[in-house]
């Protein structure tokens, strides 16, 4: 790694910064001795040592409150089966052991979970054993249990390398053959095997293991993908049997949950004196007493609380919710959907779980875990709305989205961050380039095509951002850019074709603090001002 990249850190300005402050200070220094007899050369000396003192431990303090990727200590697992085609008996054995390491060992040592690499766009790419690989690298993730596994009739065989990045140094390997019916014996050869290298937690013994379940296993990871219909589809069939394996119900319940809530933001809001419940709410409250019926039953699932937790948030009953999140956070400080529900409580509460706000959660997270897109995403956008483009969060945020297109250059959203933050600084070349990426990613994306027209009109093309604009409404009928297509019909001199667009803008207002929506409505005022008209 750079060395100066490294001592800079995360500090704004870097170690150059620094350098240069300390040299001002010793001219400063300098110049008082040339020019005061009293302030002699013992005092200068004394002064320049109090100062290179001072701003060293302040330096220190700051890059120690965020330090650069490699002074964090990672280990994760990476399985795979010979049989590139299925993935379910690997992600399998994955949750097994991954369930067996110790989540955390100290604020800078803990477990990269497999499961994080499904958190950037496409999901889908989280399966690709070379995109994790490049992520153990750049991250680095600096212990990582690599295993192949060939799957026969009866039996497995699992060929296990213990790696240390980001030198890739071969620390262990073993090889040894399964069988199906033997499960217990996978996971206490593995953590004998990685003694003295992963911090794996002693099992009870007579703790049997579930039997493999490609179905289940599928809709697992559909769910940690996001794509709730798909796993609810798998198992809504399987869970009218939930008597023979309760774990179909308690993941179809999770991911009710995921949906119902997502429901819910599209959902007015409720009436408190209504007698029924919405829909959404109905189905959420059910899923919810079922989850609390499985622990009190015994069931073990991982995140049970944080899933309860988070029905109780859609609902806005905060003070329950706190109350799983709280014992959650205990257990796991690095579970990043814990901390994503608590950036849901009120800002008041932040402080009792250390935090100062919601950014500085996002940060947390981010720390931990920069493949977190969507967090990322929203930390960006905060960072771009409170602060003028010269300043150092805006740099630090396109530091941050750079990063994670390094490791995952296909995310057409972080492109489209990307190129937000070079259109704050009004460099277009960058910002055109950036949003040229993401569209030649996804060629039939509205927000992408939006955004290129939006450009355009700004750079004074209107031909080629008219083009854009309409592709964007074409696709997925993008309601703000009627906005712009109204304004440059308006700029035309076609007063009664940007009143359409106007009057259909207004008409998709999303809410009392719709900015765009007020922006058409002075737009229809300019249009009938100039057509001699009164508004209807």
């Amino acid at each position: 790694m750079d060395l100066i990249s490294y001592i800079s850190g995360n500090v704004p300005g870097g170690i150059y910064l620094y350098i240069l402050i300390v040299f001002i200070t010793l001219l400063i220094l300098f110049f008082m001795v040339r020019v005061n007899e009293l302030f002699t050369r013992k005092h200068f000396l004394i002064w320049s040592l109090l100062a290179i003192v001072l701003y060293s431990v302040l330096y220190a303090v700051i890059w120690f409150r965020d330090p650069p990727p490699h002074h964090l200590r990672r280990y994760s697992i990476i399985l795979s089966e010979k049989d590139s085609g299925t993935t379910w008996f690997s992600n399998y054995l994955t949750g097994i052991l991954s369930d067996r390491l110790n989540p955390f060992l100290s604020d800078r040592e803990y477990f990269f979970s497999p499961y994080w690499f499904y958190r950037i766009s496409p999901p889908d790419s989280g399966h690709s054993v070379q995109f994790r690989q490049k992520a153990v690298t750049e991250l680095p993730i600096h212990k990582v249990l690599f295993g192949l596994i060939e799957r026969k009739e009866k039996s497995f065989a699992v060929d296990i390398e213990i790696v240390q990045f980001p030198s890739r140094k071969l620390l262990h390997r073993a090889f040894k053959e399964f069988n199906i019916y033997s499960l217990n014996e996978f996971p206490e050869w593995v953590s004998a095997e990685c003694n003295g290298f992963l911090p794996f937690q002693n099992q009870q013994p007579d703790k049997k293991l579930p039997y493999p379940d490609s179905l289940l296993e599928q809709a697992k990871m559909l769910f940690f993908g996001a794509q709730y219909e798909r796993c609810l589809q798998l198992l809504n069939p399987a869970s009218r049997k939930s008597g023979e394996n309760p774990r179909y119900d308690v993941w179809r319940q999770m991911a009710v949950i995921k949906k119902a809530g997502m429901e819910s933001l599209d959902a007015p809001e409720p009436n408190r004196f209504a007698r029924e419940k919405p829909h959404w709410q109905r189905r959420l409250v059910s899923a919810r007493n079922r989850l609390i019926n499985y622990i009190r039953l015994g069931q073990e699932e991982p995140d049970l609380d944080v899933m309860i937790a988070e029905s109780y948030i859609w609902e806005k009953d905060f003070a329950s919710a706190e109350i799983f999140l709280e014992k959650a956070y205990i257990e796991n400080p690095f579970n990043i959907d814990v901390l994503l529900n608590l950036a849901s409580l009120h800002p008041s509460r932040y402080q009792d779980f250390g935090f100062t706000g919601v950014q500085d959660i996002y940060e947390h997270i981010l720390y931990f875990c920069p493949l977190e897109e969507k967090v990322l995403l929203t930390w960006a956008e905060n960072i771009l709305n409170r602060n003028p483009s010269y300043s150092a969060p805006p740099q630090y945020a396109r530091q941050q989205v750079e990063r994670y297109l390094e490791i995952n250059p296909h995310s057409v959203n972080a492109w489209l961050m990307l190129g937000k933050i070079f259109a704050q600084k009004a460099d277009r070349q960058s910002t055109r380039d950036a949003f040229l990426k993401a569209d030649s990613i996804s060629p039939a994306n509205a927000a992408v095509k939006y955004n290129l027209g939006v450009l355009y009109y700004e750079w004074n093309k209107p031909d080629i951002a008219v083009d854009y604009l309409e592709e964007a409404i074409e696709i997925d009928n993008y309601p703000d850019a009627y906005l712009y297509l109204g304004v440059i019909l308006m700029e035309k001199g076609k007063y009664q074709e940007a009143l359409e667009k106007f009057r259909y803008r207004v008409s998709r207002k999303k809410g009392e603090d719709d900015f765009y929506a007020y922006q058409a409505m002075k737009g229809i005022q300019q249009c009938l001002d100039a057509l001699g008209e009164t508004d209807q």
